[in-house]
């Protein structure tokens, strides 16, 4: 679970990464957002799951900060809360590489 500054407070996102250091799933534990309920949404989800650090970073703008503007495009009525999430993983996925990286590659499934 990690915690990102929004528009509307902090917001708590509980992340599924499998061995490979991708997102398989994620859910809001805390979100203020009225556009909840649309980040919810499969579709949404959509944009995240299933990428590595890498394909997500690909997703920012050039300021760093921001979805780019295709990413916000498919966000449709929540491109705020798509550039939250986008942060969120990228932060989640990088930590999770630093400290826990070579003991997931020694893992067997």
């Amino acid at each position: 679970m990690r915690s990102e500054q929004s528009e509307w407070g902090l917001v708590e996102i509980v992340w599924a990464i499998d061995k490979d250091l991708r997102v398989t799933n994620f859910a809001f534990q805390r979100c203020r957002s009225p556009q909840k309920e649309i980040a919810e949404d499969s579709h949404f989800k959509s944009l995240f799951i299933g990428k590595s650090y890498q394909e997500l970073k690909a997703l920012l703008s050039k300021d760093g900060v921001t979805a780019n503007k295709t990413v916000l495009e498919q966000a449709k009525n929540a491109p705020e809360l798509a550039s939250v999430v986008l942060r969120c993983a990228l932060k989640t996925l990088l930590l999770t590489e630093i400290l826990w990286g070579e003991e997931l590659k020694k893992i067997e499934i």
